[in-house]
């Protein structure tokens, strides 16, 4: 299907790859196919280009020391940065993690491993907002606490973490209790839409995924400061440093450099908020609309409910117009959205909610479109 056969506004699931990144991508599959680790001249340029690629996402999140691993996808960051942080790190009775129950799959259900090896887990609960309350946070780091993980911007809501108030908890608990307190966070969805300063922020762990930005699935990295261990996951020969072990993809590697080379923040993030506010204001006029991003959410997702309209409905009507959208995360496809019952929503929102999220390549034209098909969809639906 052709990109101009279809509207498309499912880019917090996965975004359109830029031309340059599938042209290089094609390149390197071609012409620097070698093995990173060889020895000869086709090897060495495998290297050298790997060792580029991590230099420009070291640069991305301004980070000045620490490590890049790159990995396969931002689930896989999140698993070695939590389960590899805790294999390396936790003695004794300092065995409490702290998270949001809103949070990915991919970092919930690692937090339910660790609960599995009799560790102690903290699901802090939002507010209507999907904001976490810094109070409870305060309260609920302790002497036995050695994890805290935040996702940087919630993936079905777009709310927006404190970042840097959480890194101010953690340093006021460190000089209490003279340990350490390592600081993970998720950022998947916010990596190339903010600018991101690891130093400035003090995080420890950040995960980071290649197709959100417009480069290829299959690859990601976690970055990991100088002050923090973790421990491989998979075993294999030395690739990056043996934390993750494997042939380098060097083709998904050099697609990757390439997205982060074109993906324009402060550019976008002013084209992509003018796309969401004028779709809010074509979205107000619709009866029975409830939003449930919260005011100040990032401006690539927009969550909301059209009551009496259950999504699978709606998402089924958009699909029969080439128009796609959708509910929830799509690693949680068939499912209630856990981020909505966690923020307390009532059920029919729940079961009515619609996630559009936002790329560069939408248009106010494509706006247009999916606002009369919602509207047409509600005329017809309640109907029945």
């Amino acid at each position: 299907m052709k990109h101009s056969d279809f509207v498309y506004f499912d880019n917090a699931a996965t975004t359109k790859p830029f031309i340059s990144v599938t042209e290089k991508i094609a390149e390197a599959m071609n012409y620097n196919f070698g093995n990173a680790s060889s020895g000869h001249a086709l090897g060495v340029q495998a290297f050298r280009t790997l060792e580029l690629a991590r230099k420009e996402a070291k640069i991305s999140i301004s980070a000045s020391e620490g490590d890049v691993f790159f990995t396969s996808s931002g689930t896989q960051a999140n698993n070695l940065a939590i389960l590899g942080a805790a294999l390396a790190n936790v003695r004794g009775r300092h065995k409490k993690a702290i998270t949001c129950s809103t949070e990915h799959a991919s970092v919930l259900n690692c937090f339910r491993e660790l609960q599995t090896r009799d560790f102690e887990i903290v699901l802090l609960n939002p507010d209507r907002n999907g904001r976490i309350d810094c109070e409870q946070l305060d309260k609920e780091i302790d002497e036995r606490t050695f994890f805290l993980s935040t996702m940087f911007v919630n993936n079905e809501t777009g709310a927006i973490s404190p970042v840097k108030t959480f890194k101010e908890i953690i340093d006021r608990k460190k000089k209490l209790y003279g340990k350490n307190i390592i600081f993970h966070v998720d950022a998947v969805q916010a990596f190339g839409k903010v600018h991101i300063d690891v130093t400035r922020l003090g995080v420890d762990l950040l995960s980071v995924s290649s197709h959100k930005i417009h480069g290829p699935k299959g690859i990601g990295f976690l970055y990991c400061s100088e002050n923090v261990r973790i421990k491989p996951l998979i075993f294999g020969g030395s690739q990056e440093k043996s934390i993750h072990p494997g042939t380098e993809p060097i083709p998904l590697v050099v697609g990757f450099e390439e997205a982060i080379k074109q993906f324009k923040i402060s550019q976008n993030f002013e084209y992509v908020t003018h796309l969401k506010n004028y779709f809010l204001e074509k979205l107000e006029k619709v009866g029975g609309m409830k939003l449930n991003s919260p005011s100040n959410s990032t401006p690539y997702i927009l969550n909301f409910s059209i009551e009496g309209i259950k999504s699978e409905v709606m998402l089924n009507f958009l699909s029969s117009r080439k128009i796609f959208v959708s509910s929830a995360s799509a690693c949680s496809k068939g499912k209630r959205s856990h981020v909505l019952e966690a923020m307390g929503l009532d059920k029919s929102l729940i079961e009515s909610s619609i996630r559009v999220s936002f790329s560069k390549f939408n248009t106010v034209e494509e706006i247009d479109i999916l606002f009369d098909e919602i509207r047409n969809a509600r005329s017809i639906i309640l109907k029945f």
